[in-house]
C-alpha cells in the first residue's frame, strides 16, 4: 500500500503477538536474542532443549517473527489492532481459569460446556493481575527493542471497513477487525499463523480469479475514500506466515 515511500509497514495479528510474547518472556529469562546483542543461533540451540513440542514450536515462531522485524532494514513501523491486546488478555485469563479448575478434578465432559460463569468463579484477583502483567511485559519488551508495535485509534473507519469486508468475503469478527486495521494503517505485510486468514488475505491481494480481483478493486475504492490516496495508489496488504 506504500507505493509512495521507501519504508515498509508491518502488521501483527493476535496469534503473531502471542508467539512473540511467549518468546520474549522466555528470551528475557534465559538472556537470549534479541536481548544483550545475543545471536539467533544461540537462541535456536536453547529452544532445541525445550522438551514440550508445542511450546517449542510456538517459541520458534515468536523468535522468527522478531528476527524478521529486526533484520528488515526497510521496515519502519510495526502495528497491531487495538483489539489484539484485549484478545490476548481474554485468552490468558481463560487459560488461567482452566488451569485452576483442572486442579479440582472436574469431569472431562464439563470442558466442552465451560462458560463465562465457570471462568469467573475459577479466577482470583491475583490471577487477573498476573494476566495483565503479562501484557504489560510484552509492551515493555517491544519498547526496549525499539519495535514500534503501536496501534492507531481510527475506530470508526476500522469498523466501517470491517463490516464492508464481511459483505465481500467471510472472515470471523476478530480477523475482520485486524485485516481492516492493517488496511487503514497502510501495512505492507501482515504476519499471521492462521492458515485461512493467510490464504484469504493473499487471495485478495493478488489472485487472478475474478471474485478476488473484484474484492481487491472494491476495497481499494473504499480505502481511497477514507484516505488521501487515489484508488491507483492504494495497494492492499499481503500476508506472511509465522
Amino acid at each position: 500500500m506504500n507505493k509512495q515511500g521507501l519504508t515498509k509497514v508491518a502488521f501483527l495479528d493476535t496469534n503473531a503477538l502471542h508467539f512473540m510474547r511467549i518468546y520474549l518472556d522466555f528470551a528475557a529469562q534465559e538472556d537470549l536474542f534479541p536481548f544483550n546483542d545475543k545471536e539467533v543461533a544461540e537462541s535456536t540451540t536453547a529452544l532445541d532443549r525445550v522438551p514440550d513440542e508445542i511450546l517449542r514450536s510456538g517459541l520458534r515462531r515468536g523468535m522468527n517473527t522478531i528476527n524478521r522485524i529486526v533484520e528488515d532494514e526497510q521496515l519502519k513501523y510495526v502495528y497491531y489492532a487495538a483489539v489484539s491486546e484485549l484478545e490476548l488478555l481474554i485468552g490468558l485469563v481463560r487459560g488461567k481459569a482452566i488451569i485452576n479448575a483442572s486442579k479440582e478434578g472436574i469431569p472431562d465432559r464439563i470442558w466442552s460446556h465451560y462458560k463465562e460463569k465457570q471462568i469467573r468463579d475459577h479466577l482470583s484477583s491475583t490471577d487477573h493481575i498476573e494476566c495483565q502483567s503479562a501484557i504489560d511485559r510484552l509492551n515493555k519488551h517491544l519498547d526496549q527493542l525499539e519495535i514500534r508495535a503501536n496501534y492507531k485509534e481510527e475506530t470508526r473507519d476500522i469498523l466501517k471497513l470491517a463490516k464492508g469486508i464481511v459483505g465481500l468475503v467471510y472472515m470471523d469478527a476478530m480477523d475482520c477487525i485486524i485485516y481492516a486495521s492493517a488496511l487503514i494503517n497502510n501495512a505492507d505485510v501482515l504476519y499471521t499463523a492462521d492458515e485461512y486468514f493467510y490464504k484469504t488475505v493473499n487471495r485478495i491481494h493478488n489472485s487472478s480469479k475474478e471474485r478476488y480481483v473484484n474484492i481487491n478493486r472494491i476495497l481499494r475504492q473504499r480505502i481511497s475514500q477514507m484516505s488521501a490516496l487515489t484508488c491507483d495508489e492504494v495497494e492492499l496488504v499481503s500476508a506472511q506466515k509465522v
